[in-house]
């Protein structure tokens, strides 16, 4: 069979929480943000593939994906007290599209 290796630290979870800790300017990153960052990815695997083999979304839905990841992190950045969200924000993923 095929294997597709996943880079879900490298490709996927790093930028989104780097993105989400400059956005909303946190002043620290718990290990938590990891966490929720990995559950939210793994929330985003489809029964297509998963029945290949494939744990991860395909890498060409990074872009969505990655601000999907990014946005989730942001709101728990914020409502933990890491983080503040911006005034004129009103749906991140949509934020980070105009910036």
């Amino acid at each position: 069979g095929t294997f597709y290796p996943a880079q879900a630290n490298n490709a996927y979870i790093f930028p989104a929480i780097g993105h989400a800790a400059v956005l909303c300017k946190a002043s620290y990153i718990p290990d938590g943000a990891f966490v929720e960052a990995a559950r939210c990815l793994s929330e985003m695997s489809s029964e297509p593939d998963l029945a290949v083999g494939r744990l991860m979304p395909p890498f060409s839905n990074i872009r969505d994906v990655s601000a999907t990841i990014m946005a989730h992190i942001a709101e728990y950045l914020c409502s933990s007290n890491f983080g503040t969200k911006p005034e004129e924000v009103k749906d991140w993923k949509e934020f980070s599209r105009k910036i």
